[in-house]
């Protein structure tokens, strides 16, 4: 099924949001489109996604200007709730059926946007995970993404009933972090002896 996304201007980081959605969105897929005519006639499921919040049976979401910007800077984020669950760019508006830019706090995150800006790192050139905005507002072992997807959903699902809500799927990928890998390849007994007293 298709859900069509109207915006009033193109943005490839709402085109990489939507295609991220897509790959979670079961049998449902995202379009945009910029073009009103074609908005208006669309009988389907549809997300107006901007200031000029139209009335009818579209899903209204708020915008934040984030997508919409060339460059990385600071952001003015607006970290909000929306029930128990944490929002960024909170955007309270009557109009609106959700009070925050739910594009905009995904691209946010995926991103991992404030890691492309000034900081202070770790011992390894990383950024440390208590500077992010995520542990500075208390969500930082959450899967607020996947939670705002959810809201998402079910506001979708208000409107549209019949609209296939996607089933999760994860997958579990273990890593590991190897510091030093080669640190003792090609060395000999005597001088790996001498490494261990020298420790």
């Amino acid at each position: 099924m298709r859900i069509l996304v109207f915006s009033e201007q193109a943005s490839p980081r709402l085109d990489y949001v939507l295609d991220w959605l897509n790959g979670r969105a079961g049998a449902c897929r995202f379009h945009r489109t910029c073009h009103a005519a074609e908005f208006a006639q669309y009988e389907g499921p549809r997300i107006h996604y901007g200031s000029g919040l139209a009335g009818g049976a579209a899903l209204r979401l708020p915008l934040a200007p984030l997508l919409f910007e060339g460059g990385v800077k600071r952001q003015e984020v607006g970290v909000g709730r929306v029930g128990e669950e944490p929002c960024l760019f909170h955007r309270p508006d009557a109009r609106a059926d959700l009070p925050f830019d739910l594009f905009a706090a995904v691209f946010y995150m995926l991103s991992r946007y404030e890691e492309y800006l000034p900081f202070e790192s770790d011992a390894h050139g990383r950024f440390p995970a208590e500077c992010s905005l995520a542990a500075r507002a208390g969500f930082l072992q959450q899967p607020v993404v996947d939670r705002w997807v959810m809201l998402l959903w079910e506001a979708l699902q208000r409107r549209w009933p019949r609209l296939p809500l996607p089933e999760p799927s994860f997958r579990f990928l273990p890593t590991f972090d190897v510091d030093m890998a080669w640190a003792f390849r090609h060395k000999g007994a005597l001088r790996f002896a001498g490494g261990l007293a020298k420790d």
